[in-house]
């Protein structure tokens, strides 16, 4: 690990930026290079400073975390990412470390653990929640009303030609959901999807 990490830091609320620039201000081992309050203006200081680290707020105005994450990790593969959000939702972690950050934190995580989870992700480790400890799913905040209503009927082993007869839409309508539960759920099979609910406790 570097003797100095260079740390990039984009919230759209000034009041969290304030606060991390005030918890890591007096660390020697870390330096603030830039933020931003909208993930537009974060986009294009992280390709142009190339931070070792970014701490990306996961909800923003105009690009949001996951988007800018799946946007930079290509473009700037030398910088590791830190995703910061009040949802601790196990689908939540798992949208970021599928989006390529390296780390997970809580907008209210104290100094020292938010030094800890820097510190080891800028020297290639992983600091993410446990997943058995962090809030079970709801079904409501996880799957959108239609996602819900094609789960639903999939549980009950229709086709999606069934599916698209009984709900009035097209085939590739009901594909591109039963996709999206897919990637929700990291299973595309109904034992998979009965075993998924079942673990995180979701009942619909």
């Amino acid at each position: 690990m570097k003797d100095v990490i260079t740390l990039y830091i984009a919230d759209d609320h000034q009041i969290v930026v304030d606060g991390l620039k005030l918890l890591i201000g007096n660390d020697d081992c870390i330096r603030i290079v830039g933020y931003a309050y909208d993930g537009a203006t974060a986009r294009a200081d992280i390709i142009e400073r190339r931070p070792d680290l970014a701490l990306i707020d996961r909800r923003m105005p105009g690009l949001d975390g996951i988007a800018l994450l799946h946007t930079l990790r290509k473009l700037v593969p030398e910088t590791r990412f830190v995703m910061l959000s009040m949802d601790t939702e196990q689908h939540y972690i798992r949208d970021a470390q599928s989006a390529g950050a390296s780390g997970y934190l809580q907008k209210n995580v104290g100094k020292e653990e938010l030094r800890k989870c820097l510190k080891t992700v800028a020297g290639g480790g992983q600091y993410f929640p446990d997943l058995r400890s962090a809030k079970p799913e709801a079904a409501v905040t996880m799957f959108t009303p239609r996602e819900l209503e094609i789960l639903k009927l999939v549980l009950e082993e229709q086709t999606s030609f069934a599916i698209a007869e009984k709900l009035s839409l097209s085939r590739f309508t009901v594909e591109t959901h039963r996709k999206n539960i897919g990637r929700k759920t990291e299973t595309n099979t109904l034992i998979g999807l009965i075993n998924f609910l079942r673990e995180h406790k979701i009942e619909l």
